[in-house]
């Protein structure tokens, strides 16, 4: 008799779907059987809703891109990971590394310069120049700036005359670097803390009510509409889609009692909020992206009426949460809440919130 198919497996092509994947998805199929009864063919997509061929990879939870972070990865269509990547994560992904540079880093590292675009300022307005490829235009100005003792020299030209340089000397000069990746790092810190939960809770989340909304009806919905323009336009886009989901993250400046997550994906440790009426309405889970720690508030998983509190938290002016601190046991498979809440400060009204 010849060797029988195993239909444990999700039916795959071997050019579509790397080793890695395969491993994955064993654990993925068991979860869809669990929460739906039926068994997905290929992969069911929680941001498309589809089970179809598609070349698939190992997305990381938290971009692998980024420096010091958990490097969690699960199966993901590739398509839609890398569109995030593209248009939104590393986006966000160049200003972490600029943190981390020093300013001639900003002039001798190309991706940078092009992407931060450092400004030299003269009473507050922007001077032109160019970098100093050892040719310039006879009206313009070579300089050889020192940025600090043995932090080397960056060469640029001032699109400026000798005699006009001379006379700004003793001016007011400084530089600036500006870059708004509020969105960006919206959004990736929305996808990556809904990527915890699918790794966590595979399609018991992705297929809740609340993952359908964060997965399918937000992040799923933005791909859909978004995919085939360019990243330019992608970008443009995400304002008006996102703006509206603004209070969703915070990054977590101090925490009661002194004790500071690692991220959700690392220590197990989230947060349950509680309404007036009592009822669990959100969950808050943490996201670390190096030294820094974000909160990102996920909508509780079935309850239509904590939908319809968690929906008008992010619009109120509250800026006041009752959070239970939770841990999620492997073991027990079930989350171990504290009995005492405690007060979380989410401020709203500054203007680092607004977009307009």
């Amino acid at each position: 008799m010849p060797p029988q198919p195993d239909d444990s497996q999700p039916k795959q092509s071997d050019v579509l779907v790397p080793n890695d994947v395969a491993a994955d998805l064993p654990r993925f199929q068991a979860s869809y059987q669990e929460k739906t009864g039926t068994r997905f063919e290929h992969y069911f997509c929680p941001f498309l809703h589809k089970d179809e061929p598609a070349e698939m990879c190992m997305g990381h939870v938290v971009p692998q891109s980024y420096a010091n972070c958990c490097r969690t990865a699960i199966a993901l269509r590739k398509d839609v990971d890398g569109f995030y990547g593209r248009v939104v994560e590393g986006h966000f992904g160049v200003l972490l590394v600029a943190r981390q540079s020093e300013f001639v880093d900003l002039f001798r590292d190309k991706k940078l310069q092009r992407e931060m675009r450092p400004q030299f300022l003269l009473g507050g307005q922007p001077v032109d120049y160019y970098p100093d490829r050892g040719d310039k235009n006879p009206n313009h100005t070579r300089v050889s700036l020192e940025c600090q003792p043995g932090g080397g020299t960056v060469n640029v030209v001032f699109k400026k005359s000798p005699d006009e340089m001379m006379s700004s000397l003793g001016k007011d000069w400084g530089y600036a670097v500006v870059r708004d990746c509020r969105l960006s790092a919206l959004v990736t810190l929305i996808r990556s803390a809904y990527l915890t939960l699918f790794h966590q809770h595979g399609y018991n989340w992705a297929l809740s009510h609340a993952g359908i909304e964060v997965g399918y009806s937000m992040l799923g919905r933005f791909y859909r509409e978004n995919h085939s323009k360019s990243t330019a336009e992608a970008r443009e886009a995400m304002k008006d889609f996102f703006v509206p989901f603004k209070n969703m993250v915070r990054p977590i400046e101090r925490f009661a009692g002194g004790f500071v997550p690692r991220g959700t994906l690392e220590d197990n440790f989230s947060g349950i909020c509680y309404g007036s009426s009592g009822h669990p309405f959100a969950q808050v889970v943490y996201v670390r992206i190096g030294d820094q720690c974000h909160a990102v508030l996920m909508p509780g998983a079935e309850n239509p009426e904590s939908a319809v509190t968690y929906l008008d938290f992010l619009k109120n002016d509250n800026d006041k949460l009752k959070v239970c601190h939770t841990r999620f046991n492997h073991e027990k498979l079930q989350w171990e809440v504290e009995p005492e809440p405690v007060t979380a400060h989410w401020p709203k009204n500054h203007f680092t919130f607004e977009f307009d």
